[in-house]
């Protein structure tokens, strides 16, 4: 079947070609050096794929499968992914997933259209929530990031 790689403000395609599945498709797009930034790859599974070295920067990944994927070396928004991100839902106001990006500049936090630091994130966090019960889980998720990513400067 054919499918299309777009980009999720344009609509414009990024990739295309003809496979069984998304994942074979974002591999062979990866193995060619497509530039995947700002990828619409919302709810996909793309579990156990090969995204080593892909450029996802600004890419929604929101609600994907990323279990058992590659990406290491993955360009995140600028930022060299260098381990499997950490995903905590569903959570606040939205029922959302936040995801967590260890990256060689640090973790990276991402919630709808936030993308920042575990600080920046927690500042956030405390202008919309406060202490409501979305600013405590909030809270919760942004400590248990830290705890399992202690070697990675924030």
């Amino acid at each position: 079947m054919k499918i299309e790689i777009k980009n999720k403000w344009s609509g414009a395609i990024l990739f295309e070609g003809q496979f069984g599945s998304l994942r074979p498709c974002l591999e062979a797009a990866v193995s060619r050096d497509a530039n995947l930034s700002d990828a619409n790859l919302r709810s996909a599974d793309l579990s156990g794929a090969n995204l080593s070295g892909a450029n996802l920067s600004g890419a929604n990944l929101s609600g994907a499968d990323l279990s058992g994927a590659d990406l290491r070396d993955a360009n995140l928004r600028g930022h060299k992914v260098i381990g499997p991100p950490l995903f905590i839902g569903p959570i606040g106001s939205e029922d959302g997933t936040l995801e967590a990006w260890p990256t060689e500049d640090g973790v990276y936090l991402q919630r709808g259209c936030f993308f920042g630091t575990t600080d920046e994130f927690l500042t956030a966090v405390e202008e919309k929530h406060g202490d409501n019960e979305h600013g405590v889980k909030y809270r919760a998720a942004a400590e248990f990031i830290r705890v399992m990513f202690p070697a990675t400067k924030d």
